[in-house]
């Protein structure tokens, strides 16, 4: 979802786009990583930037390197998330960050209503790659969390 907003930054300007209703059933409306990612996708339309989607391929990309069961009702975890997409200026094309990102992370997924949605996630480390580099991620969970 969140490639798809950094593709067309727009959409935040149409109330009625199923984007919008689809990230409200997995970010709680008012949480602040909805009101963080919706600022950073705006900031990137203000700049006339975008990070095109280039097939499948996604803009940012998280695997849950650890997982505990708080209560019922709540999971918190770590994270491990790269960035390999490439931002461009919307009318030239012209590439203006190709740095890849590296980043590690906390977050919380809350049952909000009886559905589970992502109530936080939070970034602890940040690290600039080179153009190109691969995920340096962890593919696997230390605890036998999904990904």
């Amino acid at each position: 979802m969140v490639t798809r907003f950094h593709s067309d930054p727009s959409v935040f300007g149409r109330s009625a786009d199923p984007l919008l209703a689809e990230w409200a059933s997995v970010v709680p409306p008012g949480a602040v990583l909805a009101d963080d990612i919706r600022t950073q996708v705006l900031r990137r339309l203000r700049a006339g930037e975008a990070i095109p989607a280039n097939g499948d391929a996604l803009a940012y990309v998280h695997h849950v390197t650890a997982a505990t069961a708080e209560t019922d009702e709540q999971i918190s975890f770590t994270w491990c998330s790269w960035s390999p997409g490439v931002v461009r200026h919307t009318s030239t094309g012209e590439v203006v960050d190709d740095v890849v990102g590296h980043s590690t992370g906390t977050g919380i997924v809350n049952r909000i209503d009886g559905a589970w949605m992502l109530s936080s996630l939070d970034e602890v480390t940040y690290e600039g790659l080179p153009p190109n580099s691969t995920d340096p991620c962890p593919t696997r969970p230390t605890n036998g969390a999904g990904r």
